[in-house]
């Protein structure tokens, strides 16, 4: 190859610059995402979503389900950007459906507990926990649907419910 040829070659690859990125449909790339801010000192949770499996597990295979999947998020209203995590204590409450409240097992867990496993959902920071029937009531019960329900108490601050919506899981065995 020539020296002129091949001067003029690299001249014009070097000369060759990328001014737009595009996907392969043609549109532009999103923006590059920024960071989420820092919440602010002694946020107030002022709210709180409990997330339910759909399905009880029988873990010693019994026949009996013993372990119900939960994973729960918190929330500020003075702070919109995700989800929080602050130092407390969660309670999940079984109740029956309908009139009769009294719970059929209830579990305490603080937020520094190992149960509490921590996760960053799309949402923000949040815990995911397996609770065990077996440790707080007998799981060996008629076939019945009943609510999983939940509250969180911060170290400082009032305590937050979970919505009244029903988060309907099914429980028992047919006897």
């Amino acid at each position: 190859m020539k020296p002129a040829a091949f001067g003029i070659m690299i001249f014009g690859l070097l000369g060759c610059q990328t001014t737009e990125v595009t996907t392969n449909d043609g549109r532009a790339l999103p923006p590059v995402p920024t960071p989420i801010p820092q919440p602010p000192e002694n946020i107030q949770i002022d709210a709180m979503t409990l997330l339910v499996g759909q399905r009880p597990i029988d873990v010693d295979g019994d026949g009996y389900p013993d372990r119900i999947e939960a994973a729960v998020a918190l929330f500020s209203e003075a702070f919109a950007a995700s989800s929080l995590r602050v130092d407390g204590t969660i309670t999940f409450e079984l109740v029956p459906r309908g009139a009769d409240q009294v719970p059929i097992a209830q579990w305490s867990v603080k937020t520094d507990d190992l149960a509490l496993q921590s996760v960053d959902a799309l949402y923000g920071p949040a815990w995911q926990i397996a609770l065990d029937l077996r440790e707080v009531a007998d799981p060996v019960r008629p076939l019945e649907w009943v609510n999983l329900r939940a509250s969180f108490q911060p170290v400082q601050g009032r305590s937050v419910q979970t919505s009244e919506e029903p988060r309907l899981i099914q429980i028992g065995h047919d006897l």
